[in-house]
């Protein structure tokens, strides 16, 4: 491993070690194979074995990685070859990225607006407070790939802040605006039939299916930060999900 797969102390170190590591056998490891052994990953790492165990953990919770007692580590290239999977909470720019393209976005509105009994409801506010709502399209290739609403409650954003910065990392603008980090969210994904703006935003035939993301995000302490709404061309993004046999 080169010292640029070496893991710095952090307080996410465990999670930050499994990163690492996720990195490392999507690159060497992509047919599969057996990986080294704790040991010297440790070493490599310059993390110490209780770290290690922990990142190893969650990459075999993944599915990345299939542990056998008294054999060792193995890389599952099923896994691995997978370029999106749809239970990840990342960046729509990442997720562009990992189908193969090259991203880009365009802002297409930023305004403030009242929020609605449902959606004070869902962000645990008073109906009416002002919220900031912004749409986007995300581009692929210079493709329209993915149509986004965000609604943030205005309380929330503690600095001021340019309108770039919703076009690029909205984790970054959550935790240097408003001083919060998102930790996971709840979404409900179902098909649907496109309006005609999100058709004539993606460029499809009108009424055609797509798939449709309803989220609410969340901090670590569980409190609702953010209402979203995703639509994604069928054309440019595809998921897949690891569905692992329940332990009873």
């Amino acid at each position: 491993m080169s010292d640029s797969l070496r893991v710095k102390s952090s307080p996410t170190l465990v999670t930050k070690t499994a990163y690492v590591l996720r990195q490392y056998i999507g690159t060497e490891f992509s047919s599969g194979g057996k990986l080294p052994g704790e040991h010297e990953l440790a070493e490599r790492l310059g993390v110490n074995r209780g770290t290690l165990r922990g990142a190893l953990k969650l990459l075999e919770q993944d599915g990345l990685i299939t542990r056998r007692r008294g054999d060792g580590t193995y890389a599952n290239p099923h896994v691995i070859s997978i370029k999106t999977r749809i239970e990840y909470l990342i960046e729509y720019w990442e997720l562009i990225r990992s189908s193969g393209y090259e991203p880009q976005a365009e802002i297409l509105s930023v305004e403030i607006a009242e929020a609605s009994e449902e959606i004070a409801g869902q962000l645990n506010i008073e109906p009416n407070s002002p919220l900031l709502v912004t749409q986007q399209v995300l581009l692929a290739d210079g493709n329209p790939a993915i149509y986004v609403e965000d609604v943030i409650p205005v309380q929330l954003i503690k600095e001021e802040y340019a309108e770039q910065e919703l076009m690029e990392s909205f984790f970054d603008f959550l935790e240097d605006r408003c001083f919060v980090r998102l930790d996971y969210s709840v979404s409900n994904i179902e098909p649907c039939a496109c309006s005609d703006q999100v058709a004539e935003i993606l460029g499809l035939g009108p009424c055609q299916a797509v798939l449709k993301a309803s989220a609410i995000l969340y901090t670590e302490n569980s409190k609702p930060i953010v209402y979203s709404e995703s639509y994604y061309n069928p054309n440019f993004i595809h998921f897949s999900v690891l569905r692992k046999r329940k332990d009873i």
